[in-house]
Protein backbone atom coordinates (compact mmCIF):
# COMPACT_ATOMS: atom_id res chain seq x y z
CA UNK A 1 0.00 0.00 0.00
CA UNK A 2 1.66 3.13 -1.00
CA UNK A 3 1.68 6.09 2.06
CA UNK A 4 -0.26 9.51 1.32
CA UNK A 5 1.63 12.26 1.42
CA UNK A 6 -0.02 14.83 3.01
CA UNK A 7 0.54 18.54 4.21
CA UNK A 8 1.86 17.77 7.16
CA UNK A 9 4.55 15.21 6.09
CA UNK A 10 5.35 17.30 3.05
CA UNK A 11 6.40 20.16 5.70
CA UNK A 12 7.72 17.39 8.01
CA UNK A 13 10.44 16.63 5.16
CA UNK A 14 11.01 19.90 4.32
CA UNK A 15 11.55 21.48 7.40
CA UNK A 16 14.07 18.44 8.25
CA UNK A 17 16.06 18.57 5.35
CA UNK A 18 16.79 22.63 6.00
CA UNK A 19 17.66 21.68 9.63
CA UNK A 20 20.46 19.06 8.20
CA UNK A 21 22.43 21.94 6.43
CA UNK A 22 24.76 20.68 3.94
CA UNK A 23 25.52 17.76 6.04
CA UNK A 24 22.11 16.51 4.43
CA UNK A 25 20.23 13.63 4.80
CA UNK A 26 19.54 9.61 3.39
CA UNK A 27 16.12 8.57 2.27
CA UNK A 28 16.03 6.37 5.55
CA UNK A 29 17.43 9.27 7.88
CA UNK A 30 15.00 11.47 6.44
CA UNK A 31 11.79 8.85 6.96
CA UNK A 32 12.83 8.00 10.35
CA UNK A 33 12.66 11.88 11.43
CA UNK A 34 9.81 12.89 9.41
CA UNK A 35 7.72 9.50 10.57
CA UNK A 36 7.06 8.50 7.01
CA UNK A 37 8.44 5.78 5.22
CA UNK A 38 11.91 5.77 3.29
CA UNK A 39 9.80 5.02 0.19
CA UNK A 40 7.85 8.35 0.47
CA UNK A 41 11.13 9.86 1.29
CA UNK A 42 12.09 8.83 -1.40
CA UNK A 43 9.57 9.50 -3.91
CA UNK A 44 9.62 13.73 -2.47
CA UNK A 45 13.33 13.65 -2.98
CA UNK A 46 13.04 12.36 -7.00
CA UNK A 47 10.38 15.17 -7.22
CA UNK A 48 12.60 18.10 -5.50
CA UNK A 49 15.66 16.53 -7.64
CA UNK A 50 13.64 17.16 -10.63
CA UNK A 51 12.61 20.78 -9.72
CA UNK A 52 16.45 21.41 -8.71
CA UNK A 53 15.24 22.13 -5.20
CA UNK A 54 17.77 19.57 -3.25
CA UNK A 55 21.32 18.14 -4.30
CA UNK A 56 23.21 14.91 -3.26
CA UNK A 57 25.57 16.23 -0.59
CA UNK A 58 27.71 13.01 -0.02
CA UNK A 59 27.34 9.34 -0.72
CA UNK A 60 27.13 7.45 2.60
CA UNK A 61 27.25 3.31 3.40
CA UNK A 62 24.63 1.36 2.99
CA UNK A 63 23.59 -1.63 5.13
CA UNK A 64 26.18 -3.53 3.17
CA UNK A 65 28.79 -1.81 3.50
CA UNK A 66 28.43 -0.41 -0.62
CA UNK A 67 28.51 3.73 -1.17
CA UNK A 68 25.88 3.63 -2.81
CA UNK A 69 22.95 5.38 -0.76
CA UNK A 70 22.82 9.65 -1.41
CA UNK A 71 22.41 11.86 1.27
CA UNK A 72 20.56 15.27 0.20
CA UNK A 73 20.99 18.20 1.18
CA UNK A 74 18.63 21.25 0.66
CA UNK A 75 19.35 23.93 -1.99
CA UNK A 76 20.54 24.05 -5.25
CA UNK A 77 24.06 23.22 -5.62
CA UNK A 78 26.16 20.71 -7.13
CA UNK A 79 25.96 17.02 -6.83
CA UNK A 80 28.96 14.90 -5.37
CA UNK A 81 30.09 12.62 -7.71
CA UNK A 82 30.40 9.30 -6.44
CA UNK A 83 33.91 7.52 -6.78
CA UNK A 84 33.49 3.82 -7.30
CA UNK A 85 35.97 1.97 -5.67
CA UNK A 86 38.92 0.03 -6.94
CA UNK A 87 39.24 -3.76 -8.15
CA UNK A 88 41.82 -3.83 -5.58
CA UNK A 89 39.53 -1.90 -2.61
CA UNK A 90 36.61 -4.43 -3.42
CA UNK A 91 38.79 -7.64 -2.80
CA UNK A 92 40.61 -6.05 0.37
CA UNK A 93 36.87 -5.64 1.44
CA UNK A 94 36.20 -9.30 0.52
CA UNK A 95 39.14 -10.35 2.02
CA UNK A 96 38.11 -8.42 5.64
CA UNK A 97 34.53 -9.77 5.31
CA UNK A 98 35.83 -13.36 4.68
CA UNK A 99 38.01 -13.10 8.28
CA UNK A 100 35.17 -11.44 10.23
CA UNK A 101 33.02 -14.31 9.23
CA UNK A 102 35.88 -16.94 9.51
CA UNK A 103 36.56 -15.43 13.51
CA UNK A 104 39.02 -16.30 15.53
CA UNK A 105 41.91 -18.99 14.92
CA UNK A 106 42.33 -21.93 17.19
CA UNK A 107 45.74 -20.03 18.50
CA UNK A 108 44.05 -16.60 18.82
CA UNK A 109 41.24 -18.49 20.81
CA UNK A 110 43.44 -20.04 23.20
CA UNK A 111 45.74 -17.21 23.79
CA UNK A 112 42.52 -15.18 24.81
CA UNK A 113 41.80 -18.28 27.09
CA UNK A 114 45.33 -17.95 28.31
CA UNK A 115 44.64 -14.35 29.38
CA UNK A 116 41.14 -14.72 30.54
CA UNK A 117 42.19 -17.50 33.12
Amino acid sequence: MVEKINHAKFVDVVYELMRAGDEGLTCFQLGEVAKCSHYTAQRLMRMFRARKLVHISKWALDAKGRINTPAYAWGMGEDVVRVPLTRSEIHQRYKQRKKIAKGPTTRQRNAAMKILF
